[in-house]
């Protein structure tokens, strides 16, 4: 009996991921990981240890490569760091179920708009013109990187869409509409007027 108790022993020892029986999930044991990674990152960040949080960071990503908040924390501390390039392969190498409730998207843009990438934040959220989110921060992007007939269908979108303060939104409208008409008036000048003039002289 005494051998056969020790036989039970061992293997329970050589297979740590059964727990009576039940074999638990590879995929749980690798949150489990990023998730205490990501915690060490955040104490790393509050001590004032940037690069133990960037570490941390990179770890927390490779146990769980979907993992949004760690992608952006070493993405923010590679840029610190001048590796500007490096932070925008890292946010570009997330797979698609990083990204798939709409402040995730949000997210994922803001980040790109820290790295002067508004283009990959435009790619990343256009498709989902149906969220109010998506669209909000289209605008904003958008308006940011100077391409204001693309913020101006998000604005008049999002007005139709009754969602928020309908006053803010149609003010926001017509801001932009005068941007554009005013981008215009440089671009493709016709029938000068004073304010087509003024610009062109400019």
């Amino acid at each position: 009996m005494r051998r056969a108790h020790l036989v039970v022993a061992l293997a329970l020892c050589a297979a740590p991921t059964a727990v009576w029986g039940q074999p638990r999930d590879a995929n749980a044991i690798a949150r489990e990981v990023a998730a205490r990674h990501l915690d060490e990152a955040d104490r790393a960040l509050r001590a004032s240890r940037p690069l133990d949080a960037e570490e941390h960071f990179r770890r927390a990503l490779e146990a769980d490569p979907g993992l949004l908040p760690a992608a952006l924390g070493w993405a923010t501390a590679l840029d610190h760091r001048g590796h500007r390039d490096e932070a925008v392969q890292v946010l570009r190498s997330l797979p698609p179920r990083a990204v798939t409730e709409p402040d995730d998207a949000v997210a994922l843009a803001t980040g790109y708009r820290s790295l002067r990438r508004p283009d990959l934040a435009l790619d990343l959220l256009h498709g989902r013109e149906a969220e109010p989110e998506a669209l909000r921060a289209i605008v904003e992007v958008a308006s940011e990187a100077g391409r204001f007939p693309e913020a101006l269908a998000a604005a008049r979108r999002l007005f139709s869409s009754g969602v928020g303060d309908p006053r803010r939104a149609r003010t926001l409208v017509r801001a932009l509409e005068r941007l554009v008409a005013e981008a215009d008036a440089v671009t493709s000048p016709v029938a000068p007027s004073s304010l087509r003039r003024a610009l062109r002289e400019r």
